[in-house]
């Protein structure tokens, strides 16, 4: 035997001696050539499926969250789409010489308050947003709808300062003035079609729709109906509130890149107020009043796309995953199958 002198480890051209079964330096079998390409071929579907996911922005990660803002909030209704109308049970206007509407804009500041009247037009008679272009409402005529005409038309809520500015459209009995040309009912005339006439407060106003799978869209401007039933016998007062959404989008493939869109939209928690008195100091003969009020309720969305380094670390996962299983598989079984063979060969060979 030959000692092994500790020197010759560092011949960098040495041979390690190779055992080899019926001429091959290998063992392999049918059924470990048919694993190793089956568990490629999945290696290659999973990896095609994760980057055709990535590539197409399928797969989003959205948080949402509630919060009460502090922060001044300013919502311009000057170019918004806000339309408003009496109506009867059958759907047809109401007769403006029995009920009208009187169109308010409350401000607030520091103890102070102050009433701005609105004037109100068809909104056939003004350049609003075209309705055509909403999605939503393609078919909806309104012509027959009323819009405020004021080149400061806004609502807004600053909680800190102690400032606020909503609108109130009050509901009562025609009242003769030199703007209806004094062409109301008498009053007994007023009262007695108002005891027998069901009708209704019908408007639309700006908000929104979310849609996470919209890349580069998921908020679209629409408008939401509200269709509320006047009661003459007792004083409602309807609060619509309006509530700030903010939604944040990461577009970046790698590192982070955020954009921010910002909208307003219907509140859930808008509510009604009763009160047995029909009197109001404010309009004489209103009977309800509708009061659009910003909400300090704010809901942000963050989404998420998939990061390109998160698809490389999950393909790297999947092929560490099934190359685990499939080489812990096949070493077991080809294992078994080359010893039975060794033993069948030394068996049925005489000359060994």
């Amino acid at each position: 035997m030959t000692n092994f002198q500790w020197w010759e480890q560092f011949d960098l051209s040495s041979a390690k001696p190779t055992l080899y079964i019926q001429g091959r330096r290998r063992y392999t079998t049918k059924f470990g050539c048919f694993m190793t390409t089956f568990s490629i071929i999945c290696l290659i579907f999973f990896s095609i499926y994760l980057l055709l996911k990535f590539l197409t922005n399928s797969e989003i990660y959205v948080l949402s969250v509630s919060e009460n803002r502090l922060a001044p909030i300013y919502m311009n209704l000057t170019d918004k789409s806000f339309y408003y109308r009496l109506i009867d049970i059958s759907g047809n206007l109401t007769d403006p010489r029995m009920v009208s509407e009187n169109t308010q804009q409350w401000i607030f500041n520091q103890g102070e308050f102050k009433v701005k009247n609105l004037d109100t037009n068809l909104c056939s008679v003004f350049n609003r947003i075209d309705p055509k272009n909403n999605n939503n409402l393609k078919i909806k005529n309104f012509e027959t709808y009323s819009c405020v005409n004021s080149s400061n038309f806004n609502l807004s809520l600053d909680i800190v300062n102690s400032q606020a500015t909503y609108l109130n459209i009050f509901i009562g009995s025609c009242v003769n003035s030199t703007k209806n040309n004094n062409n109301c009912y008498p009053s007994e005339v007023i009262k007695q079609k108002l005891d027998k006439s069901n009708f209704f407060f019908d408007y639309y106003f700006p908000s929104f729709n979310v849609d996470h799978y919209n890349i580069y869209s998921p908020m679209q401007e629409t408008l939401y109906q509200t269709v509320k039933r006047i009661y003459p016998n007792m004083f409602y007062t309807y609060n619509e509130m309006i509530k700030v959404v903010e939604y944040t989008s990461d577009y970046e493939i790698m590192f982070e890149q955020l954009e921010t869109i910002t909208m307003f939209g219907k509140d859930p928690i808008s509510n009604h107020e009763i009160s047995n008195s029909i009197t109001n100091s404010f309009i004489p003969g209103s009977f309800s009043v509708f009061r659009i009020v910003l909400n300090s309720n704010l809901d942000k969305f963050r989404r998420n796309f998939t990061k390109l380094q998160f698809v490389i670390s999950s393909i790297g996962g999947i092929i560490e995953f099934v190359w685990i299983i499939t080489t812990s598989l096949l070493k077991f079984i080809t294992t078994q199958m080359l010893e039975i063979e060794l033993s069948n060969y030394f068996i049925y060979h005489d000359d060994c």
